[in-house]
């Protein structure tokens, strides 16, 4: 008996490791397939320095509270970290209506994956009759806390993007990314845009 149970642990332990040298490939993979999107798409890339609150490309730089103002131009993105969202301003929102923590937001977006294989359009209310609301700072924890409709790389994008109606293309790791592709470490693209909700 004792034998068997050994074995039993044996093998458990063993696929274990397998199951993470498994999931670290396919992250490592989904690194390089953000990054092959990332050059092949957009040959400015803005990176975050956090010391200093400021974006830079070469010597160029804009400060981080000064991007929701502006377009990005075509071509262009910002980056917050290699493991962390990329993102462009496709429309200014209205600057007299500020998100501020916990406020309740309503959210459309339209979901990619970065190959264009699989789409979901929650944009209007003709595809979704009651909009999805998450509270802007409730920010899930990865893996099991995820939800189908909250994730901490929406949040992040929320923090950017400042002002209700504003309307941004962001692109999300699956460990920042909403449940099904966490699970299934897929790497997406969203035009997503959000309304502050009035209390």
């Amino acid at each position: 008996m004792k034998k068997a149970l050994s074995i039993i642990f044996l093998f458990a332990i063993v696929f274990s490791a397998c199951e993470r040298d498994n999931y670290a490939a396919l992250i490592e993979k989904e690194r390089q397939n953000i990054q092959q999107y990332i050059k092949k798409n957009y040959p400015t890339v803005y990176r975050y320095d956090k010391f200093q609150n400021v974006f830079f490309f070469n010597k160029d730089s804009v400060k981080k509270d000064e991007v929701c103002y502006h377009v990005t131009p075509e071509g262009e993105i910002y980056s917050l970290g290699e493991d962390s969202i990329y993102f462009r301003i496709i429309e200014v929102g209205v600057t007299t209506q500020p998100v501020k923590l916990f406020d309740r937001v309503q959210v459309r977006y339209k979901e990619a994956t970065l190959d264009g294989m699989r789409i979901e359009d929650y944009w209007s209310t003709l595809d979704l009759l009651h909009p999805v609301e998450v509270i802007f700072g409730d920010i899930p924890i990865t893996g099991s806390e995820q939800t189908r409709a909250n994730c901490a790389g929406w949040q992040s994008a929320i923090a950017m993007m400042q002002y209700s109606e504003t309307v941004a293309e962001i692109i999300v790791p699956s460990k920042l990314s909403l449940y099904r592709n966490y699970e299934s470490v897929t790497p997406c693209i969203y035009r997503f845009s959000f309304r502050v909700v009035p209390r």
